[in-house]
């Protein structure tokens, strides 16, 4: 009578140990796939928490070519206010054109209504976020990154007929609060200016000074 072939201890440990090392053993790790979504929780994951991921330096700002503001308001000078309205147009948010026009609510203002156009300029947004300095909160880069310089032309037409109408260079300083923490959205705006006539024209106003302060919605385009 045939009897089965005895195994000794010392194989049966073997192959027990081999089989406990087989069932411990980590999966192979899956290879790199650059449209496999994560859940990565760190501000530049693919997906995880919405308040990191945001923190990407970027907030909706290149989602198109030009970023397109409408803004209106008041314009704080002498001899006294007048309302504003004020239009931008900036390519990938950093170099652009506007159109501004103010008129006075009343008063004694000889020049009761200006028009300007010029251009404006974001200097901060390309070298902070080429420098990996855009970290957030998303509030502080985008106010850093919205202080504009702008420089134009402007026209004043006197109130009735009274004196002669005046053009000149007006330059400026500006700065806008996102109220949502985010490109798209509504700005709060502060701006100083400062206007000097032109020699040339039919009337030479004084270096004049002002204080603009918007409320406004920038958005995205050309997408």
């Amino acid at each position: 009578m045939n009897r089965p072939p005895s195994r000794s201890p010392r194989r049966l440990l073997l192959a027990a140990l081999l089989a406990s090392g087989g069932a411990l053993a980590d999966p192979a790790p899956p290879g790199w796939d650059p449209g496999r979504e994560t859940t990565a929780r760190f501000p530049r994951g693919v997906q995880g928490d919405p308040a990191l991921v945001d923190a990407d330096g970027v907030y909706g700002r290149m989602d198109g070519l030009l970023s397109l503001g409408l803004h209106g308001g008041a314009e704080l000078a002498e001899p006294g206010p007048r309302l504003a309205l004020r239009g931008e147009a900036h390519w990938f948010w950093v170099a652009g054109i506007y159109a501004a026009y103010s008129g006075a609510a009343g008063g004694d203002d000889p020049s009761a209504r200006r028009a300007a156009i010029g251009v404006d300029l974001r200097p901060a947004f390309v070298p902070r976020f080429a420098s990996g300095l855009e970290r957030g909160p998303a509030l502080v880069d985008l106010v850093v990154d919205s202080i504009a310089l702008s420089l134009g032309g402007f026209a004043a037409s006197p109130r009735e007929g009274r004196g002669a109408a005046a053009r000149g260079l007006e330059a400026g300083l500006g700065m806008g609060v996102p109220l949502l923490a985010a490109a798209r959205g509504p700005w709060l705006g502060v701006r100083g200016q400062l206007r000097l006539g032109d020699p040339g024209s039919g009337r030479r106003p004084d270096p004049e000074t002002s204080l603009l302060l918007t409320l406004g919605f920038e958005t995205i385009a050309l997408r």
